[in-house]
């Protein structure tokens, strides 16, 4: 390509068209030897004819022969496309082709919209610009996409424009975050192979908490590197979304209410109400109205009941037409179990009716089958252990006598792991049996010191329970009625608190204000004690509908529950554990996910089990597991909460963080037309084409002129 200065010429053989000049100087000479013949009929037409041939005359007709010529040499120009360069030096280094990187943001958030249109088409569109200003076999190119795992088009940079073009013609926004840093060191790699110039344009919304990640860039791009941002050209727009979805219990039990709660956010200057709607397997069960302050957050509380065990899908939808449909819905995984395992430690007979055991098998079971939200197991001291404390939801402890040490261990590794266990005062040896589990422990587990027995029967007296934490998980169920049917129960005999723990929590006290119910911390677990005891010959409470809704809410809340798992974002792996048997020679296991069957990357059957991975998770929503016609796990996936804030980082910082990713790193900004973008020089031919279209009006002005 020949180089004029510092202007190259991208079609230098259109420099042929020169020879057009000679046209209009062709046809000027032939005007100028043309003969007419002119009748004058008088001397003032005669006076006319001789002032058409003055030097004024002579003057306008050179000035058409100039001003044709350049509307040629300027037409001739612009078919040549010139481009001007800061200097010969850098126009020289363009003969051997660039290589230019487009990074492309698919992340959620570019799927915003304003005013009802989206915004990826116009964020997506200047990538074409791009394409159309490469010299076709000459410069090269590639798409770099940003999403939760950054890919490129092609391994590496190509000629190939046309399948860029038909790559981009069918992009569409992801539901997942993208991870613009892993990206950019994508399109460093793809850059540092090419020895010309190299520069790297970015498509983006420039939302604030995608970009976060530059901190962790480093030198990513090779030196040199010349780094164009085109941003969207419309401010960003208030929007609002669904995030932390959860349930309380994680592990419902069948016909037990349990609350699904989800934060709703709003990113906008005003505070709004929202309908926000609650789905149990597709079916709307219920529907309530939050209103949140501008750019926070608020609650909403549903309550539902599952009826049968097995796995239920669960979705929350916010009912706004807002910037982001995609952060609208929110979609959670409940496994409803049927009857929780609860342990009874207790050496007196279960079957003698009056007795401790007694009473707590019939507060637990009352029905005494499969419809009981408890299956009980009977346990006696001595054969405590951590086999027969396994997977209990609650182990209450009663007219027990003393407990091995290897019995108290197994009661302290289970609080420590999260367990809750009760103890209630009564017949055996409650002391000795608390200073077992201290050994264990090292330190005070129980509330408050024991004392001695009161027998207040003996004295005709009684006590009754008038103060409660009634708010508490294990006391909620006890509304204003409940807690005045408790308070008619009396106790004849107690243990009385000698030194109350600061860090306990009394849950139920006397009439005297002493405790009569409170728990304590042990590890990642309570440990509660009652000062009565169940028996019969303690007090009436055993006798009344109060006392099984004691018994079952406490064993309730001080279930373990297990530790909740991060959730799944859109675009990361997806590990799900199946929660029903597995046929090891069956059917393949499949994935049903909201877009239709899936085959999993990995499954791992282990003792009627599996492990079933994902790799990518592309769309919100729940991920089901099947083998045959059972289903055998599910799982939820949603947008990840970041994506709703659309507020966006200044281009100033995002430029100064671009501009550390490599040596001589040159970053700017383009309009959001991309209009400005150029990467040989700054082009001339739109120039020459508008300053043809000004001498041809000249030309037409003038000519117009000379015909009067």
């Amino acid at each position: 390509m020949p180089t004029l200065a510092a202007i190259s010429l991208l079609w230098p053989a259109m420099l042929g068209g020169l020879a057009l000049v000679a046209l209009p100087v062709l046809a000027h000479l032939l005007n100028r030897r043309a003969r007419r013949t002119m009748v004058f009929p008088d001397v003032a037409l005669l006076a006319a004819s001789s002032a058409s041939q003055s030097s004024l005359w002579k003057l306008r007709r050179w000035l058409l022969l100039l001003l044709r010529c350049v509307a040629v040499l300027l037409l001739v120009l612009a078919f040549a496309q010139p481009i001007l360069f800061q200097s010969a030096a850098v126009a020289d280094s363009s003969r051997e082709g660039a290589a230019v990187v487009l990074v492309v943001d698919l992340s959620a958030s570019t799927a915003q919209q304003t005013a009802g249109v989206a915004s990826a088409s116009r964020l997506y569109s200047p990538a074409f610009g791009v394409l159309d200003g490469l010299r076709a076999g000459i410069d090269r190119a590639n798409l770099v996409f940003a999403r939760a795992r950054p890919t490129a088009a092609f391994p590496e940079p190509t000629a190939n424009l046309d399948a860029l073009r038909a790559e981009l013609r069918a992009l569409e926004p992801t539901a997942q975050r993208a991870d613009l840093a892993a990206a950019l060191a994508l399109a460093g790699r793809q850059l540092s192979a090419h020895g010309g110039a190299r520069h790297l344009v970015v498509f983006t919304d420039l939302q604030a908490t995608n970009w976060d990640g530059l901190a962790r860039l480093g030198r990513v791009l090779p030196n040199g590197t010349r780094i164009t941002v085109v941003p969207l050209d419309t401010p960003p727009p208030d929007n609002a979304g669904i995030a932390a979805l959860t349930a309380h219990p994680p592990l419902p039990v069948v016909g037990q209410a349990f609350q699904v709660k989800a934060n709703v956010q709003n990113f906008g200057g005003v505070a709004r109400p929202f309908q926000v709607r609650m789905t149990l397997n597709d079916r709307t069960v219920d529907q309530r109205e939050v209103t949140v302050g501008p750019w926070s957050s608020g609650q909403v509380v549903f309550e539902a009941t599952l009826d049968e065990p097995g796995d239920h899908r669960l979705g929350v939808r916010l009912e706004d037409d807002d910037a982001l449909p995609a952060d609208n819905a929110g979609w959670l995984s409940v496994r409803a179990v049927g009857r929780l395992p609860a342990v009874i430690i207790g050496d007196d007979d279960p079957a003698r009716p009056g007795s401790a055991s007694y009473f707590l098998d019939r507060a637990l079971a009352p029905r005494g089958d499969e419809r009981d939200p408890f299956a009980v197991r009977h346990v006696g001291g001595a054969s405590v252990d951590a086999a027969a404390l396994s997977g209990a939801a609650a182990v209450f402890i009663s007219a027990v006598g003393t407990l091995t040490d290897d019995a108290a261990a197994a009661l302290h590794a289970y609080m420590d792991a999260g367990g809750g266990v009760v103890m209630f005062c009564g017949d055996g040896a409650v002391q000795a049996n608390l200073a077992a589990l201290e050994r264990h422990a090292g330190a005070a587990v129980a509330p408050w010191r024991v004392g001695p027995r009161q027998d207040l029967l003996r004295h005709g007296e009684s006590l009754t329970i008038n103060q409660g934490q009634w708010r508490s998980p294990g006391l909620s169920v006890f509304d204003v009625t409940a807690q005045q049917a408790l308070e008619r129960v009396r106790f004849t005999q107690v243990w009385p608190a000698v030194e109350l723990a600061e860090d306990a929590l009394v849950l139920l006290r006397f009439n005297d204000g002493s405790p009569a119910l409170a728990q304590r911390a042990v590890g990642a677990g309570r440990f509660v004690m009652a000062a009565f005891g169940p028996a019969q010959t303690d007090t009436d409470l055993s006798k009344y509908g109060s006392f099984v809704a004691l018994v079952q809410h406490l064993a309730v809340s001080l279930r373990p529950h297990p530790q909740a798992a991060a959730p799944t974002f859109c675009g990361q792996p997806l590990q799900l554990d199946t929660t029903d048997s597995v046929d090891p020679v069956g059917p393949p296991i499949r994935v049903v996910d909201p877009n239709g069957d899936l085959t999993p990357d990995r499954v791992s059957p282990e003792q009627g089990v599996a492990t079933v991975v994902v790799t990518q998770t592309d769309q919100p929503g729940v991920y089901t597991a099947v083998q045959g016609d059972r289903t055998v796990g599910q799982a939820a996936v949603n947008v990840d909460p970041r994506e709703s804030d659309l507020r966006r980082s200044p281009e100033a910082e995002l430029l100064a963080a671009l501009s550390t990713a490599g040596d001589a790193v040159e970053a700017q900004t383009a309009g959001g037309d991309g209009s400005v973008l150029s990467f040989h020089g700054v082009p001339l031919w739109g120039w020459m084409l508008a300053g043809l279209m000004l001498t041809l009006a000249l030309e037409s002005s003038l000519l117009g002129w000379v015909k009067r």
